[in-house]
C-alpha cells in the first residue's frame, strides 16, 4: 500500500476482536506556508493513520477512539472524538 504524504516509520496490525486494524506510523512532510515540501519529512511530528479512515491522529490512543467511533457511529462523528479525547486527557 502506498502512503504518498509522508515518510512511513512503521506499519503494524492489531486484532480488534476479530477485525484487523492496519496502522501506519509516519512523519508528515514539512510545510512552508500553504505549501507541502514533499520528500522532506518533519521528524519532530509523528502521526498515526489506518486504512479504513482518512484521518490522522497524534497518538495511538486517539486513533483507537476514532476507530471505535467510526465503526459504531459512522463517518460524521469526528467532533465526538475530539470531545472524548479531551474528556479522558489524551492528545488527539
Amino acid at each position: 500500500m502506498k502512503f504518498p504524504w509522508s515518510k512511513v516509520v512503521d506499519r503494524f496490525e492489531w486484532d480488534m476482536v476479530g477485525r484487523l486494524l492496519s496502522v501506519v506510523k509516519y512523519h508528515p512532510w514539512k510545510n512552508e506556508g500553504p505549501f507541502v515540501k514533499r520528500g522532506q519529512p518533519n521528524e519532530n511530528e509523528t502521526l498515526y493513520s489506518c486504512g479504513e479512515m482518512s484521518w490522522s491522529y497524534r497518538s495511538l490512543d486517539s486513533l483507537l477512539v476514532g476507530w471505535i467511533t467510526f465503526k459504531h457511529l459512522g463517518i460524521n462523528q469526528m467532533s465526538l472524538v475530539s470531545g472524548i479525547c479531551r474528556a479522558i486527557g489524551i492528545e488527539e
